[in-house]
Formats: structure tokens, C-alpha cells, sequence
């Protein structure tokens, strides 16, 4: 669909720097890159030390440029549809890291070529896997969780 492939380009843009992949050996990238997709690791705001669930400075950037920004004269109503952000959304961008980077790891040129496909035939299991943590997290800490998105369409 067109807003996968609007996603997964911006997100492609942003994992570089975000997750400092920029200038690294191949074999540096390679084990950086295993290290983020290792549980999920790079949805954390500290990918090493798996601290700040869902509070990567990625999800806000993205979220913002994707669903906030240039929406026209009706951008106010559009805006608040996704405030507090829903689960869904969160899961989705984190699903578009998460083919980002696997994209990164196959070389740079790869990711132009469209050979790892963003949709839901590819990645749907990633996806469920994103929203059910992330649902599973908000029955255990419900305030916490609305305080998580709140924040990230605040900052957006």
C-alpha cells in the first residue's frame, strides 16, 4: 500500500543515523544491526542496555513526519485522531525498523532495489509480535503506556 511504502522510505532515511550505521565495516554493521533485530532491541531508547521501551527518538521522528506533517487545512482533525498515538501505529513503525535494517544489513544499494518488501505477507508475524507486547504492556502498566503516547504525539 502506499502508506508502507511512504513509511518504509522515510524510516529507511532515519535508521542510518538514529542507530549510527554511517561509515561502518561490514562486519561492523553486520553485528550492529544483529544486535538491534536481537529482541527487538532497537525499539528501546538505549538499544544496548534495553532501556526506554519504545522510547528510541526514531518513533517520534518518524511518527511525526509520517502522519503529522503536511496534512493540509484539515491537518488539526487528522492530528487528533492519533493522540494519544494508537498501538497500532507504534507497532507498525517499529515493524518499519525492523525491515529497515534489514534492508541495511543486505547494503545500501539493496534498499533501492525493493528487494525486502514491506507488507503484510513479508512482516505481518513482526507486526502481531509488536502489538501484542505492546497491548500486553499497557494491561500491565496502563498509566505508563498512555504516558508513552501521549509523549511520543507531544514531542512529534
Amino acid at each position: 500500500s502506499q502508506i508502507c511504502g511512504e513509511l518504509k522510505s522515510k524510516v529507511q532515511s532515519a535508521v542510518v543515523g538514529h542507530y549510527e550505521l554511517h561509515g561502518l565495516s561490514k562486519s561492523k554493521l553486520e553485528a550492529r544491526i544483529a544486535g538491534l533485530l536481537h529482541e527487538h532491541a532497537y525499539i528501546f531508547q538505549n538499544p544496548d542496555k534495553r532501556e526506554g521501551f519504545f522510547r528510541h527518538p526514531i518513533f517520534t521522528d518518524i511518527f511525526g513526519a509520517q502522519w503529522l506533517r503536511k496534512r493540509g487545512e484539515a491537518a488539526g482533525e487528522y492530528a487528533a485522531a492519533f493522540n494519544p498515538v494508537p498501538l497500532p501505529t507504534l507497532a507498525l513503525i517499529a515493524t518499519a525498523i525492523e525491515c529497515a535494517l534489514r534492508d541495511y544489513v543486505k547494503g545500501y544499494k539493496e534498499i533501492w532495489r525493493g528487494v525486502n518488501e514491506f507488507s503484510g505477507d513479508s512482516y505481518r508475524g513482526s507486526y502481531d509480535s509488536h502489538l501484542c507486547t505492546l497491548r500486553r504492556q499497557e494491561q500491565k502498566h496502563p498509566q505508563l503506556i498512555l504516558k508513552l503516547r501521549q509523549e511520543i504525539f507531544q514531542v512529534a
